[in-house]
């Protein structure tokens, strides 16, 4: 990420396809939950971006394999789905906000925390925050300058700065004169 915040967008790219082969030939075992959605997305950002149609085709193709997976129901599975075409923005969205039920924070006395409110949730913002990354990149595939750019302002105004994703917004935007709030 940084080399493509640096202007090395090649370097950057080589990294993420190595990521994503590296999990697609088993040398890497951890990956997101859905099983390594996040270096692909990544590519197919990367192969839109910068028109290359032979990423865009390699990151669908690693994506449509782990679409076949039944952990492609976990975040960011949504994302793989909406960048097939198998899932709507809005759709994207509403998995963004849906909590993850299965999943309890514990005090240090071993006790469940009471959840925050939902969009104060940290795993919440972090899903809506790829989630209108991802969408804007999918804009941009079809053209929709303004939309990509409404997408990409949409995941700063999320403040995220963990996420891969929040930087690169911030980045675009910030290459096209907008500022955006630290």
């Amino acid at each position: 990420m940084v080399q493509w915040l640096k202007g090395e967008k090649n370097r950057a790219v080589e990294g993420w396809v190595s990521v994503m082969e590296g999990i697609r030939k088993g040398e890497i075992e951890f990956a997101d939950m859905a099983g390594g959605v996040q270096p692909g997305a990544l590519v197919w950002f990367a192969g839109v971006y910068m028109k290359n149609d032979e990423l865009v085709e390699k990151a669908k193709k690693y994506l449509a394999k782990l679409a076949g997976r039944s952990r492609i129901e976990y975040w960011p599975g949504p994302v793989a789905k909406h960048i097939l075409g198998k899932m709507g923005e809005q759709d994207v969205l509403d998995e963004a906000i849906t909590r993850d039920e299965d999943i309890v924070d514990f005090d240090r006395k071993g006790r469940p925390k009471p959840r925050p409110p939902i969009m104060k949730d940290p795993r919440v913002k972090r899903k809506l925050c790829q989630a209108n990354f991802y969408i804007g990149i999918s804009r941009l595939a079809r053209g929709d300058r303004e939309g990509y750019a409404e997408s990409l302002r949409a995941c700063t105004k999320i403040p995220m700065p963990i996420e891969l994703e929040y930087f690169l917004a911030r980045g675009e935007l910030e290459k096209v004169g907008e500022k955006v709030k630290r």
